[in-house]
């Protein structure tokens, strides 16, 4: 009888006996754990991909705005203050300081006139708050002088 069962729906012996080609539970699971880390690993590394590529171009634009602001500097009268300057870049925050900047030369002298001007900005990424800067040396506009627009 149970052998007629059994060609009535299409068993062979060696399915009984344990022989079979598929793949067990526990293979299938230990594939899919795998798999399943594999996948979580591709994940991360593209976020983390995202993310860098996201903070270099910003960074880039930031860094572009800097060398604007300074070209714009050297337009201004260049006298000691500290000024905050209107953002092209959303999230972000420049500020402008002019100061005086003392140098000697190789015989020692004091040399006088020339300003430091540093503009600075300040944002938020993904590291944090984060700070960068610009800086160039230009001669002191004479008291009194004020350039033409």
């Amino acid at each position: 009888m149970r052998y007629a069962i059994h060609l009535l729906y299409g068993i062979r012996n060696s399915s009984l006996r344990g022989k079979g080609r598929g793949f067990s539970l526990l293979e299938m699971v230990l594939a899919l754990a795998i798999l399943s880390i594999a996948g979580i690993t591709l994940t991360r590394c593209m976020l983390s991909t995202m993310h860098a590529s996201a903070d270099a171009r910003i960074f880039s634009r930031i860094r572009t705005s800097l060398q604007n602001h300074l070209a714009d500097a050297r337009l201004d009268v260049i006298e000691p203050q500290i000024k905050i300057l209107e953002s092209d870049v959303r999230g972000v925050t420049f500020q402008r300081e002019i100061r005086p900047f003392s140098v000697r030369n190789s015989k020692g002298q004091q040399i006088s006139g020339l300003m430091s001007v540093r503009i600075t900005a300040t944002w938020d990424s993904s590291s944090g708050v984060t700070t960068d800067f610009a800086e160039v040396y230009l001669p002191a506009t004479p008291p009194g002088f004020r350039k033409q627009p």
